[in-house]
């Protein structure tokens, strides 16, 4: 990871100053990385932020070969939805481009841009040395689901792994859902929803999908993949017009039961929102929409369904395929500051009881 760097108090205090009047923590943490930023820490590398896509972000984007990555029209339609702070990063070494880094602001951290918005896009765009760019941007960032594993990443200061499901289904998967039973729950969800209209690619429906997620999972605080429900309906119509995009939906009459969108590149469709209305659990909508996803990407001669991991329910559909990573790669003492605060966090949660007169369980 790296040696410490110490910053001398007079550029700390300077970084202070210029961070206005955010919160206590976050202003900590972004002077914390403008003052390292000033001492040079990324060595090589030159860091230029961003807040919208300029001639020296074309070229940086031109010259490592952008086209191949996503496109560029789609950068700027996510930069321009409101909600977030963000910036695209431009990374040089030794004075030759050498990675593109969209990122946003969400709490305390900064995050890899497309995440949660555009499943299965890669975070950045680099093809060398690749698990250097989040340390050398400097910064306090957070990244869910990364293909880079942490032995494979610089300035890592937390991490936890995440077991990866796919579904194969360049072959059968039949004899992978009767080996888990979830054969039976498939057979019976297509029957009790047999009368559903089954509907693709309806921007109505993908929207749908989409706020009822966010509405079905929001913390409540204004947190979490949820708050960027905005920037998902916006690439959902988007991706639907240019084909970049699908979404699948049951429709009982003129109302939406279940829904799921998905992008497709290079032979693997990867699934971004999955919905269903909870009332209608009995019918099973929710397993017929997944199962309908997976047979179009089969019929379709895709070699794989990216399911992701968390949530119980899909070990019953895919196998792990591999394993992904949630890191925080940061400065030194801006990890100590965020790992304090947290802790602080937790131990008032735990006393808040005892605060009010009542007892802790």
């Amino acid at each position: 990871m790296g040696g410490s760097v110490q910053i001398p108090a007079a550029a700390l205090a300077s970084a202070l100053l210029d961070c206005g009047d955010m919160p206590l923590i976050e202003t900590s943490v972004r002077a914390i990385e403008r003052a390292t930023a000033s001492r040079g820490y990324r060595n090589a590398v030159t860091a230029r932020w961003f807040p919208e896509v300029t001639p020296e972000v074309q070229r940086t984007y031109d010259l490592l070969g952008g086209s191949q990555w996503v496109p560029m029209e789609l950068v700027r339609l996510i930069l321009g939805v409101p909600g977030h702070t963000k910036r695209l990063v431009a990374l040089e070494q030794n004075g030759e481009p050498w990675a593109l880094v969209p990122v946003r602001l969400v709490d305390s951290y900064w995050e890899p841009m497309l995440f949660s918005v555009v499943a299965g896009a890669q975070p950045f765009l680099c093809h060398r040395n690749r698990g250097l760019v989040f340390a050398k941007l400097g910064i306090a960032l957070r990244a869910w689901e990364s293909e880079l594993r942490a032995s494979e990443c610089a300035g890592v200061r937390w991490s936890e792994d995440i077991p990866w499901r796919d579904v194969i289904v360049s072959e059968d998967p039949e004899p992978y859902w009767r080996s888990t039973e979830l054969w039976k729950t498939i057979i019976q969800a297509k029957r009790r929803t047999q009368q559903f209209e089954l509907v693709m690619d309806d921007l109505d429906s993908a929207k749908w999908t989409i706020e009822g997620w966010r509405d079905r999972f929001a913390d409540g605080a204004g947190r979490g993949p949820t708050t960027l429900w905005r920037e998902r309906v916006e690439v959902a119509e988007w991706g639907l017009t240019n084909g970049a995009m699908h979404c699948w939906a049951l429709k009982d009459g003129e109302r939406w039961v279940a829904g799921s969108t998905g992008f497709v590149q290079e032979g693997r469709l990867s699934l971004g929102t999955i919905y269903r209305d909870p009332a209608y659990g009995w019918h099973g909508a929710g397993n017929r929409i997944l199962y309908e996803t997976f047979m179009w990407a089969r019929d379709s001669g895709l070699e794989r369904a990216t399911i992701g991991g968390h949530f119980a329910y899909k070990k019953r559909w895919a196998p792990i395929t591999s394993i992904r990573s949630q890191i925080l790669v940061a400065p030194w003492l801006a990890a100590a500051v965020l790992g304090a605060s947290q802790r602080g966090g937790q131990l008032l949660h735990r006393a808040s009881p005892l605060l009010r007169g009542g007892t802790s369980r």
